[in-house]
Formats: structure tokens, C-alpha cells, sequence
């Protein structure tokens, strides 16, 4: 199904709840039944007439409706411990995988990442096997999980990558202190409230850009420019209590 179609959707179903309609009044409305309201709201791709009969059904326009799906966030898809697994297993299969996700075709992923034909369908295999990604006829791959992603809270995967990112953060840092991409040290004085504020606003621009991030997915997805990075905030001090530090 179209991401836009099931941002109108989440979109209706979220004015349903406000005003407290069901499946039952709103198929009233339309003189249908409940299954057929179920089944538009939540199956296949809804046509125009169809929009407008249930933005009707809703008491708001067909514009209100679009323009409110403007600001309907996709829900990240939660890694399963299997898929994590596999994904944390070798670092060619994560490579793989971003691929994959990605857009990228059978053959491309053959000549970018050099790997043989024989072990790209096992990979094919085992992708399909914990329901990460699936190999069609023709060659054509198809990922059965959606951007963005998120993985299990201290799972194999958080494990791996994190200690994939730091170590790759130090090594650059102690190699070339200016082709180690943006990193600064800093301690600040903040009240509580001021403390609040900062810690919201660097959530903000993180949900910005992995806003931004789905964006450029859905529409560049041959982009092969990754930025990835590691925000720690705290309350330490160099200046007290080295202890707790070091």
C-alpha cells in the first residue's frame, strides 16, 4: 500500500477517535456495513470518492484531511530478536540489508558489494526467513519491513552497532582530529528548568532530521550518504568527583 494512503487513513482514524465514531456510526452514515468502513480504513488503497465520503461521514473536508496527513509520522518497525540476530551476525549482511532497504537492485548489490550470486540468494534466504526481506521472481528484491527502524532495547543489535559506532568515533579521532566529522566537548551550567529545555530541544532536532531522513528515503533512495552519530547528555562533571567518571 502507498505510505501517503495509509498517512490519510491513520489520519481518518485518528478524527474518528476524536469524535467518538465507530465503525458502526459511520457505516450508518454511508448506509454500508461496518466491515466495509474496517476494510477501507485499514486495507488496500482508497480511492478519491471513498475519501470524501468518509471525510463527509467525519463532518470535515477532503483539504482538512490531506493537509493533516501532512503531520502523520510513520511508527518505527521494532527489529524481532531473530531479525536482530541475523543482522548483528556479520557486518556484510547489516551492508546488505541497508541495500536492500534502500532500493537497491539484485544485480547492483552484486557489483557494490562484490558478493557472489550463490551467497547473495543464501542471504536472500535468510533475509526471507525472518521476515526482513524477500527475493521475487526476476531477481527483484522487496523489503518487508519499512523505514525507519528501531532496535530492542539493549538487544544483539544495539550491541553491535554501538560498539561499531564508538569504536569507529575514537579511531577516527585519534587518526585525522578534522575528517572525524562533527564532535565537541563541553560542560554547561544550567538550572533545572533551563536543563529541561536544552535536553527537548536537542530531541526536536533530532526528530527533524529523522523526519528529514524518511523523506530522503521514500524519495532518493540511491542516496549513499550515512550520517550516524552518538549524543550522550548528562549530569557529570571534570570538575567533581572523578570517581564516577574514570
Amino acid at each position: 500500500m502507498d505510505y501517503e494512503c495509509k498517512k490519510i487513513q491513520k489520519t481518518l482514524k485518528t478524527l474518528m477517535k476524536s469524535k467518538k465514531a465507530t465503525y458502526e456510526t459511520m457505516a450508518k452514515a454511508l448506509k454500508t456495513s461496518p466491515a466495509t468502513i474496517k476494510r477501507r480504513l485499514n486495507g488496500g488503497d482508497l480511492t478519491l470518492q471513498q475519501l470524501r465520503e468518509l471525510a463527509s461521514a467525519l463532518d470535515v473536508s477532503f483539504y482538512e484531511i490531506i493537509e493533516l496527513s501532512k503531520y502523520v509520522k510513520r511508527e518505527p518497525h521494532l527489529f524481532t530478536p531473530e531479525q536482530e540476530k541475523l543482522l548483528a551476525s556479520d557486518f556484510e549482511i547489516k551492508m546488505l540489508f541497508r541495500h536492500i532497504l534502500t532500493g537497491a537492485s539484485f544485480s547492483q548489490i552484486k557489483t557494490q558489494l562484490k558478493i557472489s550470486e550463490k551467497d547473495l540468494r543464501k542471504y536472500a534466504r535468510d533475509f526471507e526467513s525472518v521476515g526482513l526481506a524477500q527475493l521475487l521472481p526476476g531477481d527483484r528484491f522487496v523489503s518487508l519491513i519499512h523505514y525507519p527502524v528501531r532496535w530492542q532495547p539493549n538487544g544483539a543489535l544495539h550491541k553491535a552497532y554501538s560498539k561499531m559506532v564508538l569504536e569507529n568515533i575514537f579511531s577516527r579521532i585519534e587518526k585525522d582530529q578534522e575528517q572525524a566529522g562533527y564532535n565537541k566537548k563541553f560542560e554547561l551550567i544550567l538550572n533545572e528548568e533551563a536543563y529541561k529545555k536544552f535536553c527537548d530541544e536537542i530531541q526536536s532536532v533530532y526528530s527533524r532530521y529523522l523526519n528529514l531522513s524518511e523523506i530522503h528515503m521514500e524519495t532518493q533512495p540511491d542516496l549513499n550518504r550515512i550520517v550516524s552519530g552518538l549524543l550522550f547528555i548528562d549530569r557529570f562533571s571534570v570538575w567533581e568527583n572523578q570517581k564516577r567518571i574514570f
